[in-house]
């Protein structure tokens, strides 16, 4: 009597073992790379410009704090470098190890979320890798890691970045940005450009990325027309 075929194996589990642990072995190295450098920093103290920055943001009241993260018209200087350092001070006080942790944590996941969109872009895993592995540590800019007087920056990346990974990883699914996601997408690019001016770019590599993956059929006007009023139209806003 014959036994049963054997259901049939996942293509995981047949995988050799090397395979299945390539990417947490990835992960755990970039980890311990980053950590190797950014460990001691720590220890940091406070620079000039963060006192600067917290009596900007310590006479303002929390409720007002959170509100001019909605009015960007008024012109306060960069609300959401306010949040950073008023809740972190509320918390921990003129210590500065907390605020340097915290800024670490930022642009750890600035360099994960530079590996997501270099695969959501069709990276395969080794560029997207290196991508990332170029973002955990950078000695030409010091600056980033040990003074948190530059916290706008990171945090302008952060939300940069997140951004874009949320936009890119919608559209590769070939359609538009629903109308909940596109508030979730416009409230990601106002935190960007509550933490740093630069992040007015955006809208331009959105646009960028649009030309690249999902140009026009034809460069003719009711063409174009049709991509202004669909692929383009979130960037656009």
């Amino acid at each position: 009597m014959r036994s049963p075929p054997r259901p049939p194996t996942p293509a995981a589990a047949r995988a050799p073992v090397w395979r299945r642990l390539r990417k947490p072995a990835s992960a755990a190295f970039l980890l311990a790379y980053y950590l190797y450098f950014v460990w001691h920093i720590l220890g940091a103290r406070f620079s000039g410009d963060d006192m600067m920055n917290m009596d900007y943001y310590f006479h303002l009241s929390p409720l007002k704090l959170a509100l001019i993260q909605w009015t960007p018209w008024l012109g306060y200087y960069r609300p959401m470098g306010g949040c950073f350092y008023m809740t972190i001070f509320s918390l921990a006080g003129l210590n500065p190890a907390p605020f340097h942790f915290v800024a670490l944590l930022f642009l750890a996941a600035n360099a994960y979320l530079t590996y997501r969109i270099a695969r959501l872009l069709g990276c395969p895993e080794l560029p997207a890798g290196i991508a990332a592995l170029v973002m955990c540590y950078h000695g030409g800019i010091p600056v980033l890691y040990y003074d948190t007087g530059f916290i706008y920056d990171v945090l302008c990346c952060f939300f940069y970045l997140a951004a874009a990974a949320f936009y890119i990883r919608i559209r590769t699914r070939a359609r538009a940005l629903r109308a909940v996601e596109t508030a979730g997408f416009l409230m990601l690019v106002l935190c960007a450009l509550n933490s740093k001016e630069m992040a007015v770019t955006l809208p331009v590599m959105l646009l960028v990325y649009e030309l690249i993956y999902h140009r026009p059929g034809e460069w003719k006007g009711p063409a174009v027309a049709a991509w202004l009023r669909g692929p383009a139209q979130t960037a656009l806003l």
